[in-house]
């Protein structure tokens, strides 16, 4: 199985997958994100920061397709 942990957000009302933000463990990405945003110069939690930028932790699972062969 090919389970990836994105965060996910909203733009211009419809979802959208953000693919600079894909880790195969959830600690890894919430890790990731915490860590931009100290370098940004946030002091709150995951929680806030999720809250902040309208993103959602969420688990995908992916099917490869190889195209044109």
């Amino acid at each position: 199985m090919n389970i990836l942990w994105m965060a996910k957000g909203k733009f211009e009302g419809k979802d959208v997958y953000l693919t600079h933000r894909v880790r195969e463990t959830k600690a890894d990405l919430l890790s990731d994100i915490m860590h931009k945003a100290r370098e940004e110069g946030f002091k709150g939690t995951i929680d806030e920061r999720l809250k902040e930028l309208d993103w959602e932790i969420v688990q995908v699972e992916f099917h490869e397709v190889k195209i044109g062969q």
